[in-house]
């Protein structure tokens, strides 16, 4: 399931803005221009051929604004909808982006 285009770009102030800009960085204020949350491999094409300039990317939040400077850039947070698949016989596992370590580790 992918999102309309035009629920891909939130502004400042939206909830989808809120969720997109969440960081653990608190040392480093976090102001882009605009959020993406990425739902799916089709959200993040499409979001990078709708906006010029190269969004950044926010997997978890915690180097967020250390790495680059963020006042008036875009953010792209990945939270793509699919499973975290293990195959234990060939010792592999895949990982989709914006999981976290309770997405992967069992509970307990």
């Amino acid at each position: 399931m992918t999102s309309d285009d035009s629920s891909l770009f939130s502004p400042p102030g939206t909830p989808g803005y809120a969720e997109a800009d969440s960081s653990f960085q608190l040392a480093a204020p976090v102001n882009p221009a605009g959020a993406f949350t990425a739902r799916s491999i089709d959200d993040v094409v499409r979001a990078a051929a709708r906006r010029a300039g190269r969004p950044l990317l926010n997997t978890t939040g915690h180097a967020m604004g250390r790495t680059a400077a963020l006042n008036g850039s875009l953010v792209l947070r990945p939270l793509i909808d699919a499973p975290v698949r293990a195959d234990p016989e060939t010792r592999t596992a895949r990982v989709p982006a914006g999981k976290t370590r309770g997405d992967i580790l069992p509970s307990g």
